[in-house]
């Protein structure tokens, strides 16, 4: 039932699907608006930018909204994807814990991309 229920509520609101992606899939997302799972690796720029490696690997930065001297090791941004594919501006984010399994998280992400796209995505 709850399983049907997420099915229904997402065709409901295709237009504003806002895709989960990994660092290898930001650069099709250039100027959209997306969240990205990540470790945070260092911040720099005067605690401005966080250095960051996505669920896949990837090294990212996210320029983040304010100053920040400390973020969880662990942290889900939402943000719009820079004109490089390789950097975010931050507009929300959610911390994680750090037991939030990034591996695992990587292997949803490529679902919801390859064989069960129809399910997440509106394109």
């Amino acid at each position: 039932q709850i399983y049907r229920d997420l099915i229904v509520a997402k065709s409901t609101s295709m237009t504003d699907c806002t895709p989960r992606v990994n660092g290898q899939q930001m650069q099709h997302f250039k100027g959209r608006t997306v969240i990205l799972a990540c470790a945070i690796q260092a911040l720099e720029d005067n605690d401005t930018v966080a250095k960051v490696m996505t669920c896949d690997g990837m090294n990212v930065s996210v320029h983040l909204t304010q100053s920040e001297k400390q973020l969880s090791n662990k942290t889900e941004f939402h943000g719009i994807v820079g004109s490089d594919g390789q950097s975010l501006q931050e507009t929300n984010r959610i911390e994680l814990t750090d037991d939030f399994n990034l591996e695992l998280y990587s292997q949803a992400v490529a679902h919801m991309h390859g064989k069960y796209r129809h399910l997440f995505m509106n394109n």
